[in-house]
């Protein structure tokens, strides 16, 4: 039985972009050291920091799950390298999985994006919204 190949190892210099908002899911990245930040434009030069990963968390995995565009873009603070888990892979792996789990991660990314929107909007989370969960 042949394997398929699913990860990659790349280096991403000082501010160099590891994606941008609103591209293609192409890939999610385990960041094996160095720093991330998840950044979301706002209107012009209105930059609106989502996030801060490091070292073991996981980064682009949104798309790959629900199939939208990448909500924000990925930016390195220092040298990050990250091994790179390929989109089709992913696909094989949801596709394999219990459909309930896999229905579960597909609201919860829903449910992760409109928190994202909202707090990129300055809202507060509706109580619906809370309870949801």
């Amino acid at each position: 039985m042949r394997r398929t190949k699913i990860l990659d190892r790349r280096v991403i210099h000082p501010n160099r972009v590891l994606f941008h908002e609103g591209e293609p899911p192409r890939g999610a990245f385990l960041i094996e050291c160095g720093n991330i930040e998840i950044i979301r434009n706002e209107g012009l030069a209105n930059e609106v920091r989502l996030a801060v990963l490091g070292p073991g968390e996981v980064v682009g995995e949104m798309g790959l799950i629900d199939g939208a565009p990448r909500s924000a873009t990925a930016r390195a603070l220092d040298t990050v390298t990250v091994t790179a888990l390929d989109d089709r892979a992913v696909e094989q792996l949801i596709a394999r999985a219990e459909p309930g789990l896999a229905g579960i991660v597909r609201v919860l990314m829903k449910r992760l994006r409109a928190a994202d929107d909202a707090l990129c909007a300055g809202d507060r989370p509706t109580d619906s919204q809370r309870s949801a969960a």
